[in-house]
């Protein structure tokens, strides 16, 4: 039967070690009376490599499969419960695009001693993907009891992992799934939280159980994938345009670029229905190149057709993952000279939850990138709880104001938010953009708080080019935009 290896944990992850094969202390003789004892070394060095990933001593998938079979046998004799965790690391190839595939091996072996370290809840634990690692529970006699270790694992996921002096902060999504259930045997138990690990990444949730329904929900997602993987080549993705208003002069500066799909069948997407997607699959690199080279084109034309000297900017989204990618510095350049477009008229915005996340290795691809004259935009601030002094260390241009302070600023009490963020930006030597403006009321609020732009459905909704070229000729009211 599947063996378990042993794993010793100490307080100081540095020094976690997982035991390869141990010493078999024994001297072992043949049918003949000669000496097999390295031979046989050898071979139980063998089958543990077969059972074991090298690169960090855990099981592999198929040991873990041998392991949930015989468990199986025993819940299903004992009318006991088994339980199954199916955890996947968050943005794991751009942590080994940073700092190499043997760091990230490091990364998933401290994770797997975190994890160990639970000792009541885990029975075993196996890395079943590159970034993926599934965890046997012991002792689980309700749903709680799997909660409660999810809970734990949560709060572990508050401190940082080292790597290299580089304190990386790690975020995963957990699927789980258990017996008695749809999960009759060792693999469809592994498959089943494999797909509920799926689904929670789907939703933005950290977890998930495993539900009959989920299937229906996997199969769609596998066939929007395919899709969305030819949208690039068959011409189907869209930029639509958002005007920021500078609230002195009431005056469009900066064109937002906003991403969306148009589906030959379900029509036009907008990211929320397949950004996600494009990020677990990789699309969102090369969409992600499109889009910013696209917008650099179009804002260099509508610059060109305009006589006035005062000259519109181009702002664009960009996300966690193009930010971890060796070649987005090299991406922003092309663009840029491609277009030949000045680079003070291009922004980037990130939102500020990407911003808290590995700090060291976004901050360096920030840095390069307002080196060559960019502008950097924190979106949606507000909502990451980020401090004055993590603003005060990156190359900050602009806070855009979440819309949920927004939206309340005339009745709620979030006027007093939203000044001390502007305060505090202006004291930075930052601008702030309020996004999400409806009403003439919320604009006179923002300019008595001293925001400098505005954003909002009050003065247009996201248009296409040929629209947003004729709003910057004065040609359609905003009423008309919006409309």
């Amino acid at each position: 039967g599947a063996t378990r290896s042993n794993i010793k944990v100490s307080k100081d992850s540095s020094t976690l070690k997982f035991e390869a094969v141990p010493d078999i202390g024994n001297e072992y003789v043949d049918f003949y009376g000669l000496d097999v004892t390295a031979e046989v070394a050898v071979e139980r060095k063998l089958l543990y490599s077969a059972g074991h990933d090298r690169a960090t001593d855990l099981h592999n998938a198929e040991t873990m499969l041998g392991i949930l079979d015989h468990k199986l046998i025993d819940a299903k004799r004992d009318s006991s419960m088994l339980a199954l965790l199916y955890i996947d690391i968050d943005g794991f190839k751009q942590i080994n695009d940073a700092f190499g595939r043997e760091r990230g091996d490091d990364l998933v072996k401290h994770l797997a001693a975190r994890i160990a370290g639970h000792a009541d809840f885990v029975d075993s634990l196996a890395r079943v993907g590159a970034d993926e690692i599934a965890v046997a529970l012991k002792n689980v006699g309700t749903i709680d009891d799997i909660l409660e270790l999810v809970g734990l694992v949560q709060e572990d996921q508050k401190l940082p992992i080292d790597i290299d002096g580089h304190k990386v902060y790690v975020s995963i999504t957990i699927g789980i799934s258990f017996y008695p259930g749809p999960s009759a045997t060792g693999e469809k138990l592994l498959e089943n939280a494999d797909s509920a690990m799926r689904a929670a990444r789907a939703q933005q949730r950290y977890f998930l159980f495993y539900s009959e329904q989920m299937e229906t929900v996997a199969k769609k997602r596998t066939e929007l994938a395919k899709a969305l993987s030819g949208a690039l080549r068959s011409d189907q993705l869209r930029l639509l345009y958002q005007p920021l208003l500078d609230l002195k002069t009431g005056r469009i500066e900066t064109a937002e670029a906003l991403l969306r799909w148009e589906h030959p069948e379900k029509g036009l997407l907008a990211p929320d229905e397949f950004i996600s997607l494009a990020e677990d699959t990789g699309l969102i690199i090369p969409i992600g190149e499109w889009v910013l080279k696209e917008a650099c084109r179009q804002v260099k034309s509508w610059q060109e057709e305009l006589s006035s000297p005062l000259k519109l900017a181009m702002t664009v989204n960009i996300s966690v993952r193009q930010l971890h990618s060796i070649d987005v510095v090299r991406t922003v350049s092309e663009s840029l000279e491609q277009s030949n477009l000045d680079p003070k008229f291009l922004g980037l915005e990130i939102t500020e939850t990407t911003l808290m996340t590995n700090k060291d290795v976004i901050g360096k691809a920030l840095r390069d990138i307002k080196a060559m004259g960019v502008s950097i935009i924190v979106d949606d601030f507000g909502t990451g709880y980020s401090s004055l002094a993590y603003l005060g260390d990156l190359p900050i241009d602009t806070l855009k104001i979440d819309r949920a302070f927004v939206a309340k600023v005339v009745s709620g009490p979030d006027a007093a938010i939203i000044g001390a963020i502007v305060k505090m930006a202006h004291t930075l030597g930052m601008t702030v953009v309020a996004e999400g403006v409806e009403t003439a009321e919320q604009e006179t609020k923002l300019r008595r708080l001293g925001c400098d732009v505005v954003q909002g459905f009050l003065y247009s909704r996201p248009v296409d080019s040929a629209t947003f070229s004729a709003l910057l000729r004065g040609e359609k009211l905003w009423l008309d935009g919006a409309a």
